[in-house]
Formats: structure tokens, sequence, C-alpha cells
């Protein structure tokens, strides 16, 4: 038996929904799935990834794809057709073969082609039962299997059947290879390391990249007269014997949530100097810097040579698409089984997505009480279009578009409504969005609203930016401070 949420599944599968949408009962026999293959497709569902599936499980991912066929899950089937293409040997060449030709599979029998274009490959398999089988069952495989592989060996037909000689279509790509791997260089401490003097380095721990090993050298004072007024950071190679290394990198200054800052983002490129990776008053101002802390990303890409190889041409994966399907859920209101009147306004929603995001939603809709069953639930005290982004994020896990006017206000309506609905990833980005927006015009009232609401993170930034003696005198002289 397996539970699952039908809101779920019909926004994921039209099949789904044509029987959601048909009063569908509560228990549906399958009859015509593995349990291991519908347990695999939930998964799939659920979260747009497969659950681990052994390498050589070739037939678990057939039936996979025939059920994402009875589904209509196309990049399910897409996800199913890659496996196979990238488990092509020998011994699966011929059913793979058989399986393209039986469900369609454009992309997996030219895999199968390519496979076969190495004479060796093909003479392994030609006179197997499978590759008879194929013959006889297949009356169009010959002439196709000579039309895409070059040096058909003439014993493969019967001497009836004429050679068919083809042009040679051959094509290879060639291959920059690289390594890459990132450090994360956490500076802690950072006004006990003020005053250490231009040009003196602090190394990081190495780190290896490519079978080099690195390590970054951060000059808190600069590394020369030039950027004496800011952060210097270098990469640096420790391989002393090591010539030749081509090698490009990308320092990026963190936020509060681990993403690089793009103004504070160098390019990727073969540079691994940067004297003047960020002001020292700037990053000091900033919400970056955070409990005297912050931290540095280096992206590191080795290369490691040019290769040449045969192309083959395998399925190209869609990106994810299941928030956007959630969103339509959201817009449509196909299957909503709740409805919220807010400011006079009237959302409809589905309550198993609000209790998988909101414990208090879970608490709210399916406590064992009789409200439990309620279709319709007021709001008094929130305006719509700040419940409307809320539903937004818990749909999608991102926030709309917000014009550039408004941004401080809604942040902080939505920080209050986050923390009401114990929506903690939307209360950070709340907070690094009103950290962004500190200046001596806000300062006051930022620093007020940090107090009122408990928001330690955007009340330690409004500290930071007032330790500058200037910022200070500035927001002293501030309306926002007399209220205070």
């Amino acid at each position: 038996m397996f539970a699952a949420h039908w809101c779920v599944l019909a926004a994921r599968s039209s099949v789904f929904m044509a029987q959601f949408l048909s009063g569908a009962a509560t228990s549906v026999s399958i009859n015509d799935i593995e349990p291991r293959v519908f347990k695999a497709m939930l998964h799939f569902i659920y979260t747009d990834s497969l659950p681990t599936i052994d390498d050589d499980d070739d037939e678990a991912i057939g039936m996979l794809f025939a059920a994402a066929e009875g589904y209509d899950l196309e990049k399910l089937k897409m996800v199913c057709e890659n496996i196979l293409c990238n488990s092509i040997s020998t011994s699966t060449a011929t059913p793979a073969l058989a399986f393209a030709q039986e469900h369609g599979c454009l992309a997996l029998k030219k895999a199968c082609f390519q496979f076969l274009a190495s004479l060796q490959n093909l003479m392994e398999i030609v006179g197997t039962d499978a590759f008879e089988n194929l013959k006889s069952t297949q009356p169009n495989f010959l002439e196709e299997l000579v039309a895409n592989v070059d040096d058909t060996p003439p014993d493969m037909h019967s001497s009836s059947e004429p050679i068919l000689a083809t042009p040679a279509r051959t094509s290879s790509a060639m291959v920059a290879e690289a390594e890459s791997g990132s450090h994360v260089l956490t500076v802690q401490e950072y006004s006990n390391i003020v005053g250490l003097g231009v040009c003196r380095a602090i190394p990081s721990g190495i780190f290896s990249v490519g079978r080099y090993r690195w390590k970054i050298a951060y000059y808190p004072h600069g590394h020369d007269s030039f950027s004496d007024d800011c952060i210097s950071i270098y990469l640096l190679l420790q391989n002393t014997d090591a010539t030749n290394v081509e090698v490009s990198c990308r320092f990026s200054l963190l936020d509060q949530l681990g993403e690089p800052v793009p103004e504070y983002t160098t390019a990727q490129g073969h540079i691994t100097e940067f004297p003047r990776f960020v002001r020292r008053e700037e990053l000091e101002n900033s919400a970056y810097l955070k409990d005297d802390c912050f931290r540095i990303r280096c992206d590191v890409t080795v290369a490691k040579g040019i290769r040449v190889q045969p192309t083959t041409q395998l399925v190209t994966l869609p990106p994810p698409d299941m928030l956007h399907q959630f969103s339509c859920m959201l817009e449509t209101g196909v299957g909503a089984d709740i409805t919220f009147e807010v400011d006079g306004e009237m959302f409809a929603a589905h309550r198993r997505l609000l209790a998988a995001r909101s414990s208090v939603f879970m608490a709210q809709l399916f406590r064992p009480a009789k409200e439990n069953d309620a279709t319709l639930i007021q709001i008094n005290d929130m305006e719509a279009k700040v419940f409307k982004m809320m539903l937004h994020f818990i749909y999608t896990d991102t926030l709309p578009s917000i014009d550039d006017g408004v941004i401080m206000e809604m942040a902080q309506h939505l920080f209050v409504v986050a923390g009401r609905y114990n929506l903690e990833r939307l209360k950070l980005i709340c907070t690094n969005m009103l950290c962004d927006r500190i200046n001596n015009t806000t300062v006051a009232l930022m620093l007020a609203f940090a107090e009122q609401h408990g928001c330690d993170g955007l009340k330690k930034a409004c500290f930071k930016f007032v330790a500058s003696s200037q910022n200070l005198k500035t927001a002293t002289t501030s309306d926002g401070l007399k209220i205070i």
C-alpha cells in the first residue's frame, strides 16, 4: 500500500488530474505496475528525482519508462531513456534496440546504432539469439542497421539479401576536460585582525583541485599601497614542481544564506590575484560581515587537456518543472479544497501542500477537531497582497517580483507573517532583503523593526552600519532615531 496526495499527483500528471477531477476513490488498485516501480515513480513525482537504482537494472528502468508513459510523465521518460542510453553494452544493445523500437525512443535507438558502429561490438552480438529474434520480428531492422552503421560485416545477411553500400556518416567531438572544485574561507574575529599591516597575508588551509594543491592568501590591509584600503585575495599554487598549469578561478563574497553577492563576485577567468577585492569600509558597513565574521568562496577550474570522442546523441533533459507545476495549481485553483478570505479577497489553496510547508498550517488544518472540516478560513489581520506573496512562496519556494519602491515595506510584512506561520526560510530571505537596504535614512526604522520583531540578523547589521562615525553622526540626526 502506498499513501499519496491527490493534489500533488494531479499537479504532476495529466492522467492523475483526470482521475482526480472525475471523483476518484480514496483507494485505487493498480495491477500492471510492480510495487518497486510504482514506488520509484511516486518518488519522482514528489521530488523530481529518482531514488537509487542499481546501475545494471535496465529491466526496472524499462518498466519505469512504461509507467511514465502510462501516466504522461514526459520528464521521467526522458530521465529513463537517458539512463538506458548510458548503460548500453554488448549484452544490452539488442534488448535496448527492441525496447526503443517498441516505445518509439529515437534517442535510445541512435545511441544503440552509435555503439554498434564499432565493428568489435557489432560482431559480438551478430548471431546471438536476441539478434536473430530482432531480425525476425522487425523486418526493417537490417536496413536501419546498415544505414546507421559503417563496415557492416557481410555474413550478417542471408544470401538473398543485398549488401547496401552507404557513405560514411561519422562524427566526433573535441572535449576540453577539466576538474572543478571550491573552497570557502571563513574569516572569524575580523576586528582583531585589523592592524596587521599592508602586504601581510594570512593563508587558508590547503585544498586540492585537479591533482594540484592550492591555498588562498588573505591580505586584510591590502597587498600593496595601491590596495591598502581594501581586502586583497590571491589564489596560490602549492606544487613547487608544477609547470604550465592552466587554471581559472572566481572569488565571491557570500551573503548570510551562503549565496554569492553579485557586486562582490569576480569574473571566472585566468586572473588569480585580486588586490582590490572589496573595500574594507564597504564590507564593514554591509550585512555580509555578521558576528565579526564573513565568508569568501573560491571556485577553481583546472584544465586537464583535450580529447576527441565519438558523439552520441543522448537525451537533453529539461530543467526542473515541479515548482512551475505547483505554481499552475495555485493560479488555476484546480483541485483546491480550502479557501482563505483575506482583506475581502478570496484565495483557493490545497491544504496538504500548505501543511507540508508550514507546521502552523498542519496544526490548523489537520487537528482532530470539527473545524478541521472547514472549507473557508477568514484572516482579518493581514493585507491580501502579503498573503498572496506568502502563498506564492509556499508553492514555489521563491518570491514573486516586487517593485523597488515597496521592497522594504513588503519584506517587513512578509517577515512578520513568516514568523506567524513558521516559514524559517522566508524569514531569512526577508532579513537578507532588509539588510541590503540599510542606509542613513532607513537604519533607525530598521533597528526599531528588528527590536520589535526579534530580528537579530537585521539588528546586528544596523549596529555594524552605525559603527562608522560618519554614519552614526548622520543617523543620530534622523527623525527615525528621535522616534526610537
